[in-house]
């Protein structure tokens, strides 16, 4: 192997800890590097004796299944690295049991390794604690040489990788159900967010984000993976402030340089297609995403419900009534007519409740109840 190929696959081993699903492709590679063409890597729940992962290249989904439910509890594998086997060391089947026969005398390899035809067994112990084993490794089949020298080297150079890899991917995992969480909690609101990275490509859209890309002909579009806009000038002045987000350059010089954001104007608001795009740079410690755009206009607007304003400055619930049509921008005469009560009670509602609010007029009393309203998406 040379170099060159053995930092690629290494580079492809170090993919896999931000999406686990592409041990299967790394998988193949280290395989094929030493020379087999069936490999896998097993996670294995050391309380319960049980699977809890397995990632294969050139074995049927079929035999993984059968293993993961009749064969993981009797995995004579697991057994051994269970009882302490150190990381990184490599094995072949002649020094991984006290003696090979051992191995093919095993449940495991008689009535579901041998019918894939596999015959000798080299693997790696990727990581050992206390809650679980992950042990990578390739077969050969009865008609090929069993492992050697060489293939032994080529794991020790790959382990120090896979086990870094092993080991941060126990700590993202708590990163993850975080994630997933951060993500259900974006698909909520109104407004179109995006995460980018430092390439300006797109990470993540949520629910709302998703819908503004499907309005055919809005101002918005991917292209090439990176957050765009339709007109020429709307993508170049968002292009910009992306850039410079992602570059550390949104500041504000009158408050000591710390991060600020920059709106952009999208989309033409005479063709009804107003949008406003605010970029927004992350902190270097909120890898791999570097700025976050959110997209805001009419069509994302809320559905709103003030009870708890309501509830907060003591409205009854006629005022309440009162209020809500207000806040969809109608005067005392549309109000008046859409409650069917005269405008005079309107007027009246309206007196009390800019007395319980502070308020002085409707306007103000409208800024001040959008600054409570949640921007929570339409269900």
């Amino acid at each position: 192997m040379t170099h060159e190929q053995l930092s690629t696959l290494i580079g492809q081993i170090y993919d896999c800890a931000l999406s686990p699903e592409r041990w299967n492709q790394a998988i193949e590679h280290i395989a094929r590097a030493i020379g087999s063409q069936m490999g896998l890597v097993v996670l294995h729940d050391h309380y319960d004796n049980k699977s809890i992962r397995t990632f294969s290249y050139g074995i049927s989904a079929r035999t993984i299944w059968d293993y993961e439910l009749n064969y993981a509890q009797r995995n004579p594998i697991a057994t051994i690295c269970m009882a302490g086997r150190p990381e990184g060391d490599v094995h072949t089947a002649r020094t991984l049991f006290d003696n090979p026969d051992q191995w093919f005398r095993s449940a495991m390899y008689r009535e579901l390794i041998r019918s894939t035809g596999a015959r000798d067994v080299i693997g790696l112990y990727a990581l050992h604690s206390k809650e679980r084993s992950v042990w990578l490794g390739a077969f050969r089949r009865r008609r090929d040489p069993n492992f050697g020298v060489r293939e032994q080297r080529i794991l020790r150079l790959l382990a120090p990788h896979i086990i870094r890899i092993m080991r941060l991917t126990e700590l993202l995992e708590m990163r993850a159900i975080t994630a997933e969480r951060l993500v259900a909690a974006l698909d909520t609101l109104s407004s179109g967010v995006w995460l980018v990275d430092r390439n300006y490509r797109v990470l993540h859209a949520n629910a709302a984000g998703e819908a503004l890309l499907r309005r055919q002909g809005g101002p918005l579009r991917v292209f090439e993976g990176r957050l765009t806009a339709s007109m020429p000038a709307d993508a170049q002045r968002l292009s910009r402030a992306i850039r410079r987000a992602v570059a550390g350059e949104l500041v504000d010089e009158a408050s000591n340089g710390t991060a600020t954001h920059e709106a952009i104007p999208l989309g033409d608001a005479a063709l009804g297609e107003a949008l406003v795009a605010t970029v927004v740079p992350l902190c270097e410690s909120a890898p791999p995403a570097a700025a976050v755009v959110f997209v805001q206009g009419p069509a994302a607007a809320p559905v709103t419900r003030l009870d708890a304003f309501g509830a907060l400055h003591g409205l009854t619930p006629a005022e309440l009534r009162c209020l809500n049509e207000i806040f969809l921008g109608r005067n005392v005469p549309e109000v008046a007519a859409a409650l069917g009560v005269a405008p005079t009670t309107i007027r009246s509602q309206l007196s009390s409740i800019f007395e319980k609010t502070l308020t002085t007029s409707q306007t103000e009393l409208t800024r001040l109840v959008a600054s409570f309203v949640a921007p929570i998406r339409a269900s």
